[in-house]
């Protein structure tokens, strides 16, 4: 849960600090030559920065088919492999799709999610342009191993505390 809940602050967070407007102007491929999207992605990628346990953050949008597509595609410094604006998202999870239909307040994802990218914990919350108008999505995502390794810590410290209580 203290996973869940600090990946959806960082979603929210990062919701209210993008430029909606200045993400609107992001439309295809080409636009990835631009100030504004040079400026959006090191935004993201200093989002990324902020905590070493997160791999990635992205930002999305539907499409008029109903297709979700990557817009910024922020990750690890070491990491320098991304996807081009308009990347249709191939296997996103129910939820998200249900989800980008009526997007009111932040989410995270209740079970860890595999696609093409990797097993992740993502939390995801939308951002808004001037007008008010919904922009899109931001995505945070956490690795299922990173998960799964915070989660053995604590049960380890649990059954260590009762076994020296035990005693």
């Amino acid at each position: 849960e203290d996973i869940r809940q600090r990946l959806l602050n960082i979603a929210s967070i990062t919701a209210t600090q993008l430029d909606g407007d200045l993400h609107a102007t992001l439309q295809t491929p080409e636009d990835m030559q631009t100030e504004a999207y040079r400026q959006m992605m090191a935004e993201g990628d200093e989002i990324v920065a902020t905590d070493p346990t997160l791999t990635y953050a992205y930002t999305m949008r539907m499409n008029d088919q109903g297709q979700i597509y990557f817009v910024i595609d922020s990750r690890q410094a070491n990491d320098t492999e991304r996807v081009d604006v308009g990347t249709v998202y191939e296997e996103p999870s129910e939820t998200l799709l249900s989800y980008f239909k009526t997007p009111d307040r932040p989410f995270v994802e209740k079970e860890i999610v595999t696609d093409e990218y990797g097993s992740f914990l993502s939390a995801y919350a939308p951002f808004y342009r001037a007008d008010g108008s919904l922009e899109g999505l931001v995505g945070v995502d956490i690795a299922a191993d990173k998960v799964l390794a915070q989660e053995r810590e604590v049960l380890n410290l649990i059954l260590g505390t009762t076994l020296v209580t035990m005693f």
